[in-house]
């Protein structure tokens, strides 16, 4: 008679197989290539994960380089088959400090030129985080008909960004010179940043991009006013907009990928595939529905250790 249960050697082969996809380099189970692009007096660092069809553009956080989407990037490519791009804002990471005082809008311009020179100009998709979340914007709001669909995770929204925010941001000069003392593009990045948000108040995200929107169940925010107005600016944006799902990713922190890979994957996988549609975005559906039972195990994988979200 036939035994249907899984043995233990299979149980434990596969785990280390799920393992494997989530927690390994992504540089270590895909091709890639790491290119330095000079985009007008200095040079930004472009991390490619190579792919086929419509490309993902990642934009991470403010202070945060392309490796913070290290995790989620071959689980990515393994759904999407797509070519993915991170890369590194001018003074973070591997990229060069720009020679010259530069705001949002000549980096999203310092962005388009690299992205020409590697050969991605045309159209794309959009995964961005938190202040990422406003340099996607600023490109989609440039770009409207390349590009075809984006995934936002816990982005900063100009809403949130009032001018008594800004104000009370500013006024943490302990912080404020911990963070420029770290050189880089830190120093920029606070020198413009309430003017860089105020400029956004002017720059509506296209209300022709589809776009799924993810919240932080736990605010970036411990005072209850500032993690109730995120919360709200978020509603507020998904439902101003035709074609924004609004997604509140339970029990995750501010890092969202982080606390909960697979949900972000799962974004990527369905908007992906509703950008390419027909038979394209059928076999993405597909790789997607094969890859779920590995996705779910590992969710359950993690809530065993009971790990805190990330802050």
């Amino acid at each position: 008679m036939g035994d249907d249960t899984p043995s233990q050697g299979h149980s434990v082969t596969a785990m280390l197989l799920l393992l494997a996809l989530f927690l390994l380099p992504a540089a270590a189970r895909s091709q890639s290539d790491d290119e330095m692009v000079d985009v007008g007096g200095y040079r930004l660092h472009f991390h490619v994960v190579k792919g086929h069809g419509l490309p993902i553009l990642f934009d991470a956080g403010g202070g945060d380089d392309a490796s913070t989407w290290d995790a989620i990037l071959t689980p990515a490519a393994k759904v999407t088959g797509a070519t993915l791009i991170t890369y590194d804002r001018a003074g973070f990471g591997k990229s060069e400090v720009a020679p010259f005082d530069y705001n949002i809008v000549k980096e999203v311009q310092g962005l388009e030129t690299g992205l020409a020179k590697l050969g991605y100009s045309g159209d794309i998709m959009l995964v961005a985080h938190s202040l990422g979340g406003a340099y996607a914007t600023l490109y989609a709001s440039r770009h409207p008909n390349q590009v075809k669909s984006s995934v936002l995770v816990d982005i900063s929204l100009p809403c949130f960004n009032t001018d008594a925010e800004l104000e009370s941001m500013m006024q943490d000069k302990t912080q404020i010179a911990t963070l420029e003392a770290k050189g880089g593009g830190w120093p920029s990045l606070i020198a413009n940043y309430a003017a860089n948000a105020r400029f956004m108040r002017t720059v509506p995200f296209p209300g022709n991009i589809p776009a799924i929107s993810i919240t932080s169940d736990r605010t970036p925010f411990d005072e209850k006013p500032r993690a109730d107005r995120w919360r709200t600016c978020h509603h507020d944006f998904a439902a101003g907009l035709p074609n924004v799902q609004a997604i509140t990713a339970y029990g995750t922190g501010h890092y969202i990928f982080k606390d909960s890979p697979e949900l972000v994957v799962a974004a990527i996988a369905k908007s992906y595939a509703n950008a390419l549609g027909g038979t394209a975005g059928a076999q993405v559906a597909q790789r997607y529905l094969d890859s779920a039972p590995d996705f779910i195990n590992e969710i359950d994988r993690r809530e065993t250790t009971s790990r805190p979200p990330s802050k």
